[in-house]
């Protein structure tokens, strides 16, 4: 039917370089950043990456080892989950993020974050970083189903020792306001 009026062409230009991710993604897609920048093995971040996305994962203690195989560097990344339910239920927290996908998610999202994850990645490279292992930890009533979901263990307790161990000392502990439930925590050996 022709009413007379001209058709009226609308062009909407979109950047296939931009995409849009949940809160939920883009703190899988941080943890997993930072946690490279110790040289996390691809496992553990893929495990990461999976168990946040799945609301498993409580915490990941990542312990890096130097070519003398003693540990050099500590790091925790650490999700607060009752924050997190909280800031999804507050109309003053972003719920979707749009982002450049060409370039890191921390640099985007939260700055702070991304310092933290330079020096980690500085500090890496200075202490010839050679290996590491990570410890997770679960939510409550949560540890089997991620046990049998990515084949990981609990934790033995000379493994517990060095933990303990790697603990103590002078710390870098970050939260970025854009992200306040995920807190990193992160100390290195002095003289390395």
């Amino acid at each position: 039917m022709d009413d007379g009026e001209d058709d009226i062409e609308v062009s909407v230009d979109v950047d296939p370089e931009v995409v849009v991710l949940v809160r939920l993604n883009v703190i899988a897609h941080v943890a997993r950043e930072i946690a490279s920048a110790v040289r996390a093995p691809a496992s553990a971040l893929e495990i990461i990456m999976r168990s946040i996305r799945d609301r498993l994962l409580a915490q990941v203690k990542l312990l890096a080892y130097g070519p003398d195989d003693s540990i050099v560097a500590y790091l925790s990344l650490k999700i607060d989950w009752e924050r997190h339910a909280f800031l999804l239920t507050q109309g003053s927290t972003k719920h979707e993020f749009m982002l450049k996908a060409d370039g890191p998610i921390d640099t985007q999202v939260a700055p702070m974050l991304a310092k933290a994850r330079d020096y980690i990645q500085q500090c890496s490279d200075n202490l010839d970083v050679r290996r590491v292992d990570a410890y997770y930890t679960y939510r409550p009533g949560k540890r089997e189903e991620a046990n049998q979901k990515y084949g990981t263990s609990a934790v033995e307790p000379d493994e517990a020792a060095r933990l303990r161990e790697a603990v103590s000392g002078q710390e870098l502990s970050v939260v970025d306001h854009n992200l306040s439930e995920l807190q990193v925590v992160y100390r290195h050996v002095r003289g390395k």
